[in-house]
């Protein structure tokens, strides 16, 4: 008998209880047959993504979204544009160069394939980053520091509308010249994360109070440094 599940099943606190379940379920989905599916990258598939491990990973992500398992939120991250120094490579290698090669054809051959498997309508794609970079002369590291007042982000499927472009900058990407929706304010995470809750039906605006802590959660915290926002779905997207 398994003594150690026996116990942690009938005398445990509720967040090792909590744990063990959260374990099973693990040990579920990744002992189901249908997991090798979801894994199968072929060779051909992998080229048009880029042949690299972000392409890999990003075509994993599209055979999850495909298989309709359970999973409802998915996140590929791609290392490597954290530019402090050296951002535009040796001689046309490295740096922006490279990253924008790995991400090109994987985002624009994950979205095509969502279209095209009729997926496109049902999933929200977002492609962003944690802030801009420095604008204006390069750093003697020839690189970029990190900066907050502008960046950008790309969103497409799940109704939203194509071809167009929200907010803008001056030609330096320094400062905002428009900010393109109804808030008339920058765009922040929190509003991404609210637009997200929003496209998935979960309704961002409640709180949760019966949780194991004791505390309240909220799905987007008001408060931003020191100052009280009120954010909200963009919903210039999809209108």
């Amino acid at each position: 008998m398994d003594t150690s599940r026996h116990a942690l099943d009938d005398g445990s606190p509720q967040g090792m209880r909590q744990f063990e379940s959260f374990g099973r379920a693990v040990h579920k989905m990744m002992t189901n047959p249908a997991i090798s599916s979801v894994l199968e990258l072929k060779d051909e598939e992998r080229k048009t993504y880029g042949g690299t491990a972000f392409g890999d990973a990003c075509l994993i992500a599209r055979n999850m979204v495909a298989a309709d398992a359970g999973a409802r939120f998915l996140l590929v991250t791609q290392p490597g544009w954290d530019h402090h120094g050296t951002i535009y490579g040796k001689n046309g290698k490295g740096g922006l160069y490279s990253t924008c090669a790995d991400l090109d054809p994987a985002f624009a051959a994950l979205v095509a394939d969502l279209k095209r498997m009729k997926l496109l309508d049902s999933t929200l794609v977002v492609c962003m980053g944690e802030f801009g970079r420095t604008p204006g002369e390069l750093t003697p590291l020839a690189g970029r520091e990190h900066y907050a007042d502008t960046m950008f982000a790309v969103f497409a499927g799940a109704g939203v509308k194509g071809g167009r472009l929200y907010g803008a900058t001056d030609a330096e990407a320094a400062h905002i010249t428009d900010f393109g929706w109804s808030a008339n304010r920058p765009v922040y995470t929190e509003d991404v994360c609210a637009t997200i809750y929003s496209a998935l039906g979960i309704d961002w605006t409640k709180r949760i109070t019966n949780t194991p802590s004791g505390r309240d959660f909220q799905y987007v915290d008001p408060a931003a440094g020191t100052k009280i926002i009120q954010f909200r779905e963009m919903a210039e997207l999809f209108t």
